[in-house]
């Protein structure tokens, strides 16, 4: 069994969300956060660990592949005994920083699964890379936003103005290409 770190306190900006109270009471200190996210820093070995959390999605950061194991094993630990668990066909790693290229060992979970590392993440709509320094791609936000402009653009044509064309890509295209841009 782990051993938790000792007396650290938790920052929460939702007042009324007791879950993520409950899973963070004890073991996080208060890193800030906006409205509905808890963001954590979690002291294992005297290194900072970072826990982002919003609503079910959990983002764990840590300056190693061994302590992002033993994080992995806090919350596990936690959500267990909130009789919670965690998606693991959901789950995967990835690395940012200058050694994004080398081979990480395997993160494996307590109850066995083995977490795929890959070279491209979903968190809160947007899709991080790996590389040397934080980028994310917008492919799919631009592929979406197309898409949905060319659908625009099928059903009106050229029986719309272009004031009514406009407005309609400002309104429901424009929403798609910057949806969760601003949590990063």
């Amino acid at each position: 069994m782990l051993t938790y770190p000792p007396q650290l306190d938790i920052y929460n900006n939702n007042a009324h969300n007791d879950h993520n109270q409950l899973l963070t009471g004890n073991y996080f200190a208060p890193l800030g956060g906006g409205q509905n996210t808890v963001m954590c820093m979690c002291k294992c070995l005297h290194i900072c660990e970072h826990i982002v959390m919003y609503a079910d999605d959990i983002l764990l950061l840590s300056p190693s592949d061994t302590l992002l194991q033993k994080l992995l094993h806090i919350c596990e630990c936690e959500l267990a005994s909130l009789d919670m668990s965690i998606n693991f066909s959901k789950s995967c790693c990835i690395r940012i920083g200058p050694h994004c290229d080398r081979t990480c060992i395997s993160v494996k979970s307590l109850s066995g699964h083995c977490l795929p590392w890959n070279t491209e993440m979903h968190y809160l709509g947007v899709y991080i890379v790996q590389s040397r320094n934080m980028k994310c791609s917008l492919d799919a936000c631009k592929r979406s936003f197309y898409q949905a402009a060319n659908s625009i653009f099928g059903k009106i044509g050229k029986i719309a103005s272009e004031e009514v064309v406009l407005h309609l890509i400002s309104t429901k295209c424009i929403p798609i290409l910057v949806y969760g841009l601003e949590s990063f």
